[in-house]
């Protein structure tokens, strides 16, 4: 009986070896996975991953997809915030900062040593001066050399100077720093006054950071535009007055209760916006639109109210809040400052520091060196910090304080200026 054979053996194919390296992931794969870590960052650190990996997290399209899947993903996480104060005889800014849950319990640091002083010669000892803001930018001057600005980011410690502008005149009017985050574009403006004898002049200088220069432009507005009543020139912007910038515009409050809104990117268009009623008050972005805070002498009815723009077109504000100030210093308990009768007496020593950006009836104050939390919805007054504010008084800033956001992307400053 023949044996059946044995089918034949088969060989072992040994496995092919592909050579694989990270840097061979879909760009498309790839940014899916990296906008999903937890944090700018985390993100940014892989930057140090290979070059691809830092060109593909440094475009505005990346950036763009991390940020919308970040707030996807926290909706309802409010934005962490500062505002900055200065007090006279001082050689460094306070920076206040606060948490999520807003407590009163929080610290103060001292942002000088934050801020890069030796970026020209001659100015390495040189203290910094903050100026004015925008989102998360400070835009700083050496206190020695004013006509040397610089654009410094406190979160990620980078700083951008810019050149030396041209006017022989280094104190503005109004000073303004716009800036949009995904783009990497930015506008620092410097308003003055152009002295002249038979009209009303003022001349617009405008730094663009895609052509790293200032331009400037002499205009010559409107007198029903501009009626401002400054005694010593014709604008009447209160003196070295900080813009607040907000949604690409800036804003400042003139002596005629208006609001005097521009917008950088459109040279010499201006426009006002009547505000809802005259008093004591500062600018504010709180839940997503412009607000007017202020604190309104009506004699024994005097109130501090919250009123909300709801439309540019039409100029229209609504009013969020208003509890009487006499409800609110009865609230607070504390006869060492607030211990009048007299609404007028009240208010004259308050200085209007900062509106909450998440929540529209929170807002801060200050008096006699102490700072103050109002909460207009539950019409308390709470101090927030008992010597944070040593000495302020100053009118150096337009509203009060210069603002800080910290947003869940930090905005990029580049470490060369563009032809430079």
């Amino acid at each position: 009986m023949a044996h059946d054979e044995c089918p034949p053996k088969r060989t072992r194919t040994p496995p092919v070896l592909v050579s694989a390296s990270i840097n061979d992931l879909d760009e498309e794969l790839l940014s899916e996975i990296l906008k999903r870590l937890p944090s700018a960052k985390q993100t940014t650190a892989c930057k140090l991953v290979s070059k691809n990996w830092c060109s593909l997290i440094s475009t505005p399209f990346f950036v763009s997809r991390f940020v919308d899947h970040y707030h996807k993903r926290h909706p309802d996480e409010p934005t962490p915030y500062a505002f900055i104060t200065t007090s006279f005889g001082d050689d460094c800014a306070k920076l206040f900062v606060h948490d999520h849950a807003y407590k009163s319990s929080e610290s103060l640091m001292k942002l000088a040593s934050y801020l890069p002083s030796t970026y020209h010669p001659g100015l390495k000892y040189c203290l910094s001066k903050i100026i004015t803001s925008c989102n998360d930018l400070l835009l700083c001057s050496s206190q020695l050399h004013s006509k040397l600005y610089y654009i410094f980011n406190p979160q990620t410690k980078k700083a951008m100077p810019l050149p030396p502008f041209t006017t022989e005149d280094p104190s503005p009017l109004i000073v303004g720093l716009v800036c949009h985050n995904q783009k990497q574009s930015f506008r620092v403006v410097r308003i003055r006054e152009v002295e002249s004898t038979s009209k009303l002049l003022i001349a617009v200088e405008t730094y663009c950071r895609e052509v790293n220069k200032w331009d400037e432009v002499v205009l010559e507005p409107r007198p029903d535009q501009f009626r401002f009543g400054y005694s010593s020139c014709k604008l009447g912007f209160t003196y070295s007055t900080s813009a607040f910038s907000w949604n690409g515009f800036m804003h400042w409050l003139s002596k005629d209760n208006k609001t005097v809104v521009y917008n950088p990117y459109k040279p010499g268009l201006f426009s006002m916006i009547d505000n809802p009623a005259s008093g004591n008050g500062c600018l504010g972005a709180s839940q997503g639109s412009l607000v007017f805070f202020l604190l309104v002498d009506m004699g024994d009815a005097s109130a501090a109210q919250i009123w909300e723009l709801t439309d540019y077109n039409t100029t229209q504000w609504i009013i969020k809040h208003s509890v009487p100030l006499k409800q609110l210093c009865k609230s607070l308990k504390d006869p060492l400052v607030f211990d009048s009768e007299d609404p007028s007496e009240l208010t004259k020593d308050l200085k209007l520091l900062s509106v909450d950006p998440n929540e529209n009836h929170i807002v801060y104050l200050a008096n006699f060196g102490k700072l103050y939390l109002c909460d207009l919805k539950r019409k308390e007054l709470e101090v927030a910090n008992s010597s944070a504010l040593d000495g302020i008084g100053s009118d150096r800033y337009g509203n009060g304080a210069v603002h800080l956001m910290f947003p869940s992307w930090p905005t990029t400053i580049p470490a060369v200026c563009p032809n430079t």
